[in-house]
């Protein structure tokens, strides 16, 4: 298996685990939906890419993280409570945690773009030299 293979399946596993974790969020259907969407990427990314709803996840990820990011408050905030435990100790930090987890789906759905694009240039490479 490729390295790309083995991070796709941790990205994968990551994305299932984190969307059935949002069941205890205070707005758990928005998580869930992005969460599920990324998972659906990386496994679409198993055999072939989906640019489009790729391209949606990463749009929908970059939009929620600006939104978010305008909200957050973090003067005053504990950022060693922020992975210390589980519990949501205050809104900055739970707010922080969802940003941090957009970011990671946006650089994971980058990523999956630029594998697409890359196969794709070396197969249209391959094919006009082979013609």
């Amino acid at each position: 298996m490729s390295v790309f293979g083995v991070l796709n399946g941790l990205f994968l596993l990551s994305f299932l685990a984190s969307a059935i974790l949002q069941w205890n969020d205070p707005d758990p259907l928005q998580w869930i939906f992005i969460y599920s969407m990324a998972a659906l990427c990386s496994y679409r990314a198993i055999k072939t890419v989906t640019p489009l709803l790729t391209l949606a996840v990463l749009f929908v990820c970059i939009v929620t993280a600006a939104r978010l990011f305008s909200t957050i408050e973090t003067e005053g905030v504990d950022y060693s409570a922020m992975m210390n435990s589980f519990s949501m100790a205050s809104n900055s930090i739970e707010e922080l945690r969802e940003f941090g987890g957009l970011l990671l789906i946006a650089f994971w759905m980058t990523c999956l773009l630029v594998r697409h694009y890359f196969l794709s240039v070396s197969r249209t490479d391959s094919e006009s030299s082979g013609a």
